[in-house]
């Protein structure tokens, strides 16, 4: 694994005290030692042992939360004028002189440079470990509430013919391949840390996806919904716990992208790198906090637990939940991994993460690339469809990437935390 296991990890001091056997060093402890079957077993919390722990209450103060960014970008070589008029009770207009071609929604993200693999090692290898943030003002809860809906309709499958018959988003649980996901009731922490992704390309059709804190100022979100191709101009917005359907939609701000890295995805693309590593303009994490990251060097440690996922399918604008994945394949390429669910990613979901809990510390393992169809050829036809996140050592090394080139200085009582060799 890349993280050290002898981390402690909050309220299972069992398993990581059976983990740091794997790391004694003298013959008698090892000789002593018991056998480990998997590390990952030892560690991940099941749905069951996460509904049975107790919620954390909020105990601090929260402080004052960043308000959703409303900006526009005004493309001109002179200095804009503005002249804001009331033209109904909740309507203003504003002009803007000398009058421009292209007056744009949002800040521009300012670089999306696709990463060299060197590089990455290289800013990687002072880090060794980072942690989630969990803001004392925020409720801990380790296994959400759901809204109720009525009683789900299952997709039916019959050999290579996909019935998909089920509930309308709004309407109840969708049900595909066995795997159950519903709305979320509640805004709290880790829940928080997910988010909806708006991107805008001027001139062109916006993209819609998911994404997750991973520090103060680091989204992971999926590659391809970059516009890698586009000309400079676009720009990305993300914001934590975004649910369309309520009073406040963004109860913790919004916050536009300012720096994109990794390896470049096309739209339509499924594969084991299908991950960026983004700067925020604001800090959102300091408010709302983050989850860490994690990856195994052996790959069956990804197929032992279930895990979890949390995205915004469609255009719904409100978070689903996911539990009880399964990992079925993980497929190698480098140090990506593609690691192959049954199926159920809709779209809007790309960039979500999968989630394990180690101990009860929330970390992401992969996210959501999309779904891709395997075709056997024997003496009958098979097509066979998995949802596939992208994970591995080198999400985890994007992570580290920026940590280590775009830090953020402490803000109050919050201590940013970097971890060196």
């Amino acid at each position: 694994m890349d993280q050290d296991k002898s981390e402690k990890s909050p309220g299972n001091e069992k398993s990581v005290e059976s983990s740091g056997k794997l790391l004694v060093n003298s013959i008698d402890e090892l000789a002593n030692a018991a056998p480990v079957e998997s590390s990952g077993k030892l560690l991940v919390n099941s749905i069951d042992e996460l509904a049975n722990a107790a919620p954390v209450e909020a105990t601090g103060e929260m402080p004052a939360l960043p308000k959703a960014e409303s900006v526009f970008t005004i493309h001109s070589s002179e200095r804009p004028e503005l002249d804001v008029k009331q033209v109904s009770r909740d309507r203003w207009s504003v002009y803007v002189s000398p009058p421009s071609s292209c007056i744009q929604l949002g800040l521009p993200v300012d670089s999306v440079e696709r990463i060299d693999t060197k590089e990455l090692y290289r800013s990687a290898e002072n880090i060794s470990v980072h942690e989630g943030y969990h803001p004392p003002w925020l409720k801990r809860q380790h296994l959400p509430r759901i809204i109720p809906r009525r009683a789900p309709v299952p997709v039916l499958r019959f050999r290579d013919l996909d019935l998909r018959i089920h509930a309308g988003l709004h309407e109840g649980q969708l049900i595909t391949a066995g795997l159950v996901y519903a709305e979320l009731a509640e805004r709290n922490w880790p829940w928080c840390t997910v988010g909806q992704i708006s991107v805008s390309i001027p001139g062109q059709k916006g993209r819609l996806g998911s994404g997750v804190l991973v520090g103060p100022n680091l989204i992971l979100t999926a590659s391809h919904a970059v516009p890698w191709d586009a000309p400079s101009g676009w720009s990305m917005q993300f914001t934590p716990s975004y649910r369309a359907t309520d009073p406040n939609p963004t109860p913790f701000g919004s916050s536009w992208v300012e720096h994109v890295r990794g390896h470049i995805t096309e739209e339509n693309d499924v594969n084991a790198n299908d991950y960026v590593i983004a700067k925020l303009h604001t800090p959102l994490g300091n408010s709302v906090g983050w989850m860490g990251s994690q990856s195994f060097g052996n790959d069956d440690d990804y197929e032992g637990p279930l895990w979890m996922s949390v995205g915004y399918p469609g255009s719904s604008g409100v978070q689903f939940l996911a539990p009880d994945i399964k990992i079925v394949d993980v497929d190698s390429s480098g140090e990506g991994r593609e690691l192959e669910t049954g199926e159920f990613l809709p779209g809007g979901w790309s960039g979500g993460p999968l989630i394990g809990f180690f101990g009860l510390d929330p970390k992401v393992l992969g996210i959501a690339s999309g779904n891709e169809t395997e075709f056997s050829l024997g003496w009958i036809h098979v097509a066979e469809t998995h949802s596939v996140f992208a994970g591995g050592k080198h999400m985890v090394d994007l992570v580290k990437y920026g940590y280590a080139n775009w830090p953020v200085c402490d803000k109050g009582d919050i201590a940013i935390r970097y971890f060196y060799n």
